[in-house]
Parts: C-alpha cells; structure tokens; sequence
C-alpha cells in the first residue's frame, strides 16, 4: 500500500533521556509509530515520524510544550526481502523522480515501511503503487 501522508518532526535537546520524554505523550494516548527516524544536529536533535494518528500525535505533542512541524511525504509498504529498496528506488529513478530523504522501519505482514520526500510525491505514489499496490 502506498499514500502521502504527513510526517511530523519535532526538535529535543542533546540530554539524556531527551527521547524518552518526548515520545513518552504518544506511548501514554496509545498512538503506534508507522515509521521513525532520530538524528543529531549542532544543537538540538531531530525526531521525525510517521503515526497511526498525526492529528492525535500533534495535539499531545504540542501539549507536552514541542513545536511541530509537518510535511507532505510517500509512505509505501515494500515486500521485506534482499534488494527490496533498491528495486523501489530504481523505479522512482526510471520515472524521473528525485529522492531527497527516505527512512523505514519493519511493518507488518512481512513489508517494510519506507518513507519517501521526493520532488514530485503524487508521481512517486503512482510509480510505486503500479509495482506494490
């Protein structure tokens, strides 16, 4: 299955137990993460994702005292096997399609979530849906 979707990105500081904070407000409205990515920055770091329940996610987020940012993304559901996203990959390249970040995490039923920013999202959600639906 592949779609746009809105990730949300919200910034922590470099502390210990900074992440465990900041996810702790979606772990106790019971929202489950789709796909997820933490980096470090200069200052702050970064953590981006993809949930069951944005709209939910935002609300307890800002709550808990995060700025949110949000942006318009291609979630797609890749078959969980050797090559998978490169294959993926391949047919955004054929279709002229330039990857400007992608993250994933392991889903269910055997696929791979993968996230996609690309220049051109709606072509990126046809291209990959004639090949994984």
């Amino acid at each position: 299955m592949t779609g746009l979707k809105t990730e949300i990105e919200i910034r922590i500081p470099h502390s210990v137990g900074a992440l465990a904070r900041a996810l702790a407000p979606l772990r106790e409205a019971g929202i489950n993460i789709l796909a997820f990515i933490a980096t470090g920055e200069y200052r702050h770091g970064r953590v981006t994702m993809v949930t069951q329940n944005n709209e939910l996610a935002r609300k307890e987020l800002k709550k808990a005292g995060f700025t949110v940012l949000e942006k318009e993304i291609v979630l797609s559901e890749l078959p969980d096997r050797s090559g998978g996203l490169a294959e993926a990959a391949a047919f955004l390249a054929q279709a002229g399609i330039n990857i400007k970040a992608c993250y994933g995490t392991k889903g269910i039923h055997g696929a791979y979530n993968v996230v996609f920013d690309t220049n051109d999202n709606k072509k990126a959600v046809a291209t990959l849906s004639r090949h994984y639906g």
